[in-house]
């Protein structure tokens, strides 16, 4: 699950640089992390000497919110890619 966290962290690094709301960049993030985990659990059927269970299932979609969780809360000061929707309205200053 931790590495969903990291996975969904660093999709809500890269997704926010884009021109998306805040509400949709989160949710697609999730989407992004908990669809991954989710195709890696089904492939694990193919594989004769893996196994795939519902409870990976779920701590990998848990440790993704968790990852959107902390995404949602890291300074967006820190990152200076990150898009702020008001610079299309006139003001090109982040301090504004």
């Amino acid at each position: 699950a931790v590495q969903y966290l990291v996975l969904a962290w660093l999709l809500v690094q890269a997704i926010r640089a884009g021109r998306l709301q805040e509400r949709s960049y989160l949710t697609l993030a999730w989407i992004e992390a908990t669809s991954y985990g989710l195709l890696i659990e089904l492939l694990q059927v193919l594989l004769p000497w893996r196994s795939a269970d519902f409870l990976d299932a779920a701590a990998n979609a848990l440790g993704a919110a968790a990852g959107v969780w902390l995404g949602q809360r890291t300074a967006r000061d820190r990152f200076p890619f990150s898009y702020d929707p008001r610079w299309e309205k006139g003001k090109r200053s982040r301090d504004s």
